[in-house]
């Protein structure tokens, strides 16, 4: 915050948003998603139109990369160009799209800020009561709970795998197996009476 680093190991700002700040994160997640969705669109239409006879081939940096800088530049040279209208509208689309990436980060970026600001002040005004709640329902008895929920999934899962193995093992009746014996004990006979041998 403004330039200073704050460690806050025994009670994380996680904790304080989810109890008091709730609203203000899911304002934050959704700007962050809106900007995501328009990163993706950003890069599906470089990608799209990059490459050779793409029509941001000449939109690049030495270095191969589309930027905001190298399709104004690109756009300077094509904008009076008759021929290149294909060119100036892709590269016009792209630039919107750049600037509206820029727009998107900074209205995220402003959001996160005034909500780290928001939770700042929090701190200061917690109470012991309080700070020994989140601490210890929230932080601790959630992740007491989560460590037996996965302890308890591994040895259900494990007792699962287990009860597999034996079901395999046992799937033939003992009835069943007993007439298999018998199959098996006719047809030893029926092969040592056919080698002359006493059965």
């Amino acid at each position: 915050m403004k330039r200073k680093k704050y460690k806050m190991d025994l009670l994380p700002p996680g904790l304080v948003v989810a109890r008091y700040f709730a609203t203000e994160q899911a304002g934050v997640d959704r700007l962050r998603a809106e900007e995501d969705a328009v990163v993706r669109k950003l890069e599906e239409f470089i990608e799209k139109h990059i490459g050779e006879d793409g029509l941001l081939e000449d939109a690049t940096t030495d270095a191969g990369r589309v930027t905001q800088a190298a399709v104004r530049a690109r756009l300077k040279v094509v904008r009076n160009d008759a021929e290149g209208r294909d060119e100036r509208d892709a590269l016009e689309v792209c630039l919107e799209l750049m600037k509206s990436l820029a727009a998107a980060k900074r209205k995220t970026k402003a959001a996160q800020t005034e909500l780290d600001a928001k939770v700042l002040a929090r701190y200061a005004t917690l109470t012991v009561a309080e700070t020994v709640e989140i601490v210890v329902d929230d932080k601790w008895v959630a992740s007491v709970e989560a460590k037996i929920g996965q302890q308890v999934e591994r040895l259900a899962g494990g007792l699962v795998d287990r009860v597999r193995v034996l079901t395999g093992r046992y799937a033939d009746a003992l009835p069943e197996l007993e007439r298999h014996v018998e199959n098996y004990g006719a047809r030893v006979e029926s092969h040592l009476r056919r080698m002359g041998l006493p059965t």
